[in-house]
């Protein structure tokens, strides 16, 4: 099947095997985006019945759209046999990730929380997965749950019971089941059910059986029912309890012993009769873990656990004869009261100090993390992602205030963020986390401000919006915050501050879908962000953020190559200059119009536009990268090397913004800390392409041919086959002499031109490698005509360095470099 089109599926590499069909990566080549095709049996694609009761199946399945559970887009058939088209998701699954490395009480609790979401969503639609294990439970690089493959799943006949009714009822509910009949049992043997595993008729709660299985997995590390045959295993989970996991594990709190055994129940009417009610324990132990309180007491010791601060001492009488001691009665007791009267003076000597030392110290750096969206709510996951990041370029306009990007604090999205944790990773001072509940019409947004030097809390506040009240709401949070951190503003800050972007609330709410969008950064997602912000300028067509929006879409789209350059940047300067017509001081218009200029070569305008941005916002991360970008391109180094530490200052978890130290040591022709460099954004994230397409560039610098290589196939199967990455690798072969291995690449490359945009340098990059000059410099010409992207490094990318002797280069660069843009 490898290399085949399906339909419109191109078929890239297979993802797994099982007894319910085949699955593979592919490319859906209309959207552009990474599916994953599921063929079934072919014996069930010759069954007309099961076929048709199927496709019901797959229709009442395809309306799950969930967060935490894999997206079903389609199915088909192809030459007689059935195929699913699903979400693609990249990452491990579960059991790989408990083999890997024992979880954390934090991680397994987040992790939990959302497994207990996706059923919560599946079972409120009727649906049933009946094969819920951790090899079905994929937990990406950010550990982000999709639960996967309902290929196993049903639809009941009537609707998921509501607590308080006769569960009894329930069980008895008939089912529509498209793969096996009455009495027949299907699943994962260790994690059936004991009525699945009689072949019952099932009900949502056989799901939470199977996840309680999985629950004592990621406890303990090891499956509840085991048995060296089939019948063994079922004979388990019909008449044995599991040994308790606070045996195995004596750290385990107890409560998520109680949770897990509650789970496991035989008897589904005294189980857990919902996922919400398993949802609401987990994060009741999640809380009181966060808040400190001790749950370390194992169920066979009864031995509880006093925190140190409060634990009692015991008193403790000498015999008699004792010499004198300070726990006597002798002497030395009555000192007691000075060494008390000296620790309390102590006491309120350093509170004094503290006092004085940070009364009127404003805060001067915050992060905030991404509002809970407490209910997992999909469709309303853009208005608690537009909330946080509207109050971070609130923020972010005071150049008083470091503020951390958007992009450095998503990673901490979900309920498990731990404050402190991400307060030291993040390096600031002040962290406001905040919650979002849909009640009805209306919401309940809670927000808390904390020190993090001190754990105190300095502001904490709850409102009641309805859908239009939502950007007065962030604009109020962002002064009450201001005032909160000491700040003291100017007219012109505290007008920044408050300032109203549009009057209508549908555009805000487009607007903020928008953003939601496009920080998924995917091309689909990129291309949805855009129609989101030209619905909202047809609301409002004085809405600059909106325009801002468009202006970095097209930049990000640019990026893709799926355009020449020369097509994309007029759209980027149109959106920005649009928006700062309508508001002159708004950073993200400068930056995008800054982008814009730089890759039309007008240099001038381009420098203009980075320093404009920063002045307006010191705290705007893409701003300070981007700016590092132009610097090393014109050679400035040095300059670039600081606009790179105040990016790392702003997002020092991003990958991205750890890139442009490598990115500036390789253009410099500093091969060693380049390596170096790359490694630690590696170590940041193993899956980051870029990072791998650097350090093999590097590698190749220093006629490290097999190290590139392996890097740059690695980037190749990382990007899911991407035109860049292909032709790295096809210059990595011509410099090492693998000349066959380089003309398969250009052959691919060319072939590929003829149905979508290839960027003519990287097909010029693989003749340069092989030496051929006068076809390097006809594709040069071509990517000069294209306004290619990767010309403004063509002054210092030392991958055309064989071509700087040549007059012809020398009459390009300067073309490039006189370039005005227009």
């Amino acid at each position: 099947m490898l290399g085949k089109t399906i339909s419109h599926y191109r078929i890239l590499s297979t993802l797994g095997k099982g007894g319910m069909g085949v699955v593979y990566k592919a490319e859906d080549t209309r959207l552009g985006r990474m599916v994953a095709l599921k063929f079934l049996p072919e014996e069930l694609s010759k069954d007309r019945a099961a076929v048709e009761r199927f496709q019901r199946e797959a229709r009442a399945v395809s309306v799950l759209n969930h967060p935490n559970i894999c997206t079903l887009y389609d199915i088909d058939s192809a030459d007689g046999q059935l195929f699913l088209v699903m979400e693609y998701v990249e990452g491990g699954n579960l059991r790989e990730r408990i083999e890997k490395k024992p979880l954390t009480l934090e991680e397994l609790l987040d992790l939990a929380i959302q497994i207990a979401n996706a059923l919560d969503a599946a079972h409120a639609g009727r649906i049933v997965h009946r094969d819920i294990k951790p090899a079905n439970i994929c937990v990406t690089s950010q550990g982000h749950v999709k639960v996967m493959d309902f290929g196993l799943a049903k639809v009941l006949a009537a609707a998921v019971i509501p607590e308080g009714v006769d569960a009894k009822s329930q069980a008895a509910t008939k089912t529509l089941d498209p793969v096996t009949s009455a009495g027949s049992a299907v699943g994962t043997p260790a994690y059936m059910s004991p009525e699945q595993a009689r072949g019952e008729e099932l009900d949502s709660r056989t799901d939470l059986f199977s996840f309680g299985a999985v629950l004592y997995e990621m406890a303990t590390g090891g499956s509840p029912f085991q048995g060296s045959t089939m019948a063994m295993t079922f004979a388990a989970i019909l008449t044995q309890s599991p040994a308790p996991p606070t045996q195995l594990k004596p750290a385990l709190p107890v409560e998520l012993e109680r949770v897990i055994y509650k789970a496991l129940e035989k008897n589904r009417d005294m189980r857990y009769q919902t996922a919400s009610d398993v949802r609401a324990d987990l994060k009741r132990i999640r809380r009181d873990l966060e808040s400190g309180q001790s749950y370390v007491t194992t169920m066979h010791s009864h031995v509880s656990a006093v925190p140190a601060a409060t634990a009692p001492v015991p008193a403790v009488e000498p015999a008699t004869g004792a010499a004198p001691s300070a726990t006597t009665n002798g002497p030395r007791r009555s000192r007691l009261p000075l060494f008390a009267g000296l620790a309390i003076a102590g006491l309120i000597a350093a509170a004094g100090l503290y006092y004085f030392a940070f009364r009127e110290q404003p805060l001067s750096s915050l992060a905030v993390l991404p509002f809970v969206n407490e209910g997992a709510d999909p469709r309303i996951e853009y208005l608690s992602d537009g909330i946080t990041e509207s109050i971070i370029n609130n923020m972010s306009q005071l150049p008083a205030l470091s503020v951390r990007s958007f992009s450095s604090v998503t990673r901490y999205r979900g309920n498990a963020a731990n404050a402190q944790t991400a307060a030291q990773e993040l390096k600031v001072q002040a962290l406001l986390t905040g919650r979002l509940v849909q009640r009805g019409d209306t919401f309940v947004i809670s927000a808390e401000l904390v020190d993090v030097r001190n754990n105190r809390q300095l502001w904490g506040s709850q409102y009641t919006p309805n859908i239009a009240d939502f950007q007065a709401i962030q604009e109020q949070i962002s002064r009450e915050i201001s005032e909160k951190l000491r700040l003291k503003l100017s007219g012109e800050e505290k007008q920044r501050l408050t300032r109203s972007s549009t009057t209508d609330s549908e555009a805000y709410q487009l607007y903020l879908q928008g953003r939601h969008h496009w920080n998924q950064g995917t091309l689909g997602e990129l291309q949805q962000s855009i129609a989101f912000f030209g619905q909202a300028v047809q609301k409002d067509p004085r809405y600059a953020l909106a325009y801002a929006g468009q202006a970095d879409a097209y930049a990000l789209i640019a990026d893709f190559n799926v355009l020449p350059a020369r097509e994309v940047m007029p759209k980027v300067k149109i959106a920005a200059g649009k928006a700062l017509e309508l508001d002159p001081a708004l950073a993200e218009a400068h930056t995008s119009l800054a982008w814009a200029k730089f890759h039309d070569w007008d240099w001038r305008g381009a420098e203009s536009e980075f320093k404009r941005a920063l002045e307006l916002n010191p705290s705007y991360s893409t701003a300070h990268s981007w700016y590092a970008e132009y610097l090393m391109a014109t050679g400035k180094f040095d300059e670039a090397a600081k606009e790179t530490a105040r990016a790392g200052e702003l997002d020092p978890r991003s990958p991205v913004t750890s890139l442009e130290s490598c990115a500036g040591s390789y253009y410099a022709h500093q091969y060693p800390q380049a390596i170096e460099q790359c490694q630690k954004v590696l170590a940041l994230d193993a899956l980051f392409v870029p990072a791998h397409v650097f350090l093999g560039r590097t590698y190749e610098q220093q006629s490290q041919y097999p190290a590139a290589i392996e890097h740059f196939t690695k980037a190749l199967a990382l990007s899911e086959g991407d035109t860049n990455e292909l032709a790295a690798l096809g210059h990595a072969y011509a410099i090492s002499n693998q000349q066959g291995e380089a003309r398969k690449i250009l052959d691919q490359l060319k072939e590929r031109a003829q149905q979508t945009y290839v960027q003519p340098t990287w097909v010029a990059v693989i003749h340069i490698g092989l030496g051929e000059k006068d076809a390097a410099f006809e594709w040069l010409q071509k990517a000069y005509e294209d306004r290619s992207a990767w010309l403004v490094f063509l002054q210092v990318d030392p991958v055309f360095d064989p071509l700087r002797s040549d007059a012809r280069f020398a009459d390009l660069v300067g073309k490039v470099k006189g370039s005005d843009s227009r």
